[in-house]
């Protein structure tokens, strides 16, 4: 069972973590995409700082609210194999509304951008592609002392909105991206005039630790 996490999460954060140990890696500067690396996707209610309400298995959603995406991912299939460029991609299909973004993703204790997370929207209601592209390995390896990337796993949150009334929809995320077989279901309720979910406080960070 996850652990309740007291904290707001705005557009995308990322944990990963790299271990350093005895084999050399090999950092290239032309990459290989990472699949079946996802392995659970949950929806975080961005405004409440909480899991999204669920019924009977079904996400009840608000329109026009901000939610998150929050994905586990797991790259130990590619322990000692991993380089600069190398990337995975998490497919947000239709109905959500994402937006573009992009920024680097630094490592707090080296000081060191690992990686760069780049969103690109697909339009309103069309879903998006988040492609996350590891770079900087070698100087990471050097700044903590390692020799080779190896046991990455971690968390990454993407913002995500439905401007749609929906009675009941399920969709499937993309099987060459995920461990197992992964659906939601959700239902999207009007917003009411009492709902003020969109102004509360958010917050935005991107953490990485190693």
């Amino acid at each position: 069972m996850r652990m309740f996490r007291k904290r707001l999460m705005m557009l995308l954060s990322v944990f990963l973590a790299f271990l350093g140990l005895n084999a050399h890696t090999v950092f290239a500067d032309s990459g290989k995409e990472l699949t079946n690396v996802i392995t659970d996707i949950a929806i975080w209610d961005t405004s409440n700082g909480r899991y999204a309400t669920q019924s009977g298995g079904v996400y009840q959603l608000t329109e026009n609210v901000s939610y998150s995406f929050e994905v586990d991912f797991d790259l130990s299939a590619y322990d000692g194999n991993l380089a600069n460029g190398d990337y995975f991609t998490f497919t947000i299909p239709e109905p959500f509304t994402v937006a573009s973004t992009s920024f680097e993703l630094t490592d707090e204790e080296s000081g060191v951008a690992v990686g760069e997370a780049v969103v690109t929207s697909n339009g309103e209601g069309l879903g998006a592609t988040v492609t996350i592209t590891l770079k900087n390995l070698e100087e990471y390896l050097e700044k903590t002392g390692g020799t080779e990337v190896q046991g990455v796993q971690g968390t990454f949150y993407t913002n995500f909105s439905v401007t749609e009334v929906i009675t009941e929809e399920t969709v499937t995320f993309d099987t060459t991206e995920t461990t197992d077989t992964i659906t939601h279901t959700i239902k999207v309720s009007e917003r009411t005039s009492t709902d003020y979910s969109s102004v509360i406080g958010k917050t935005n960070f991107s953490k990485i630790n190693g």
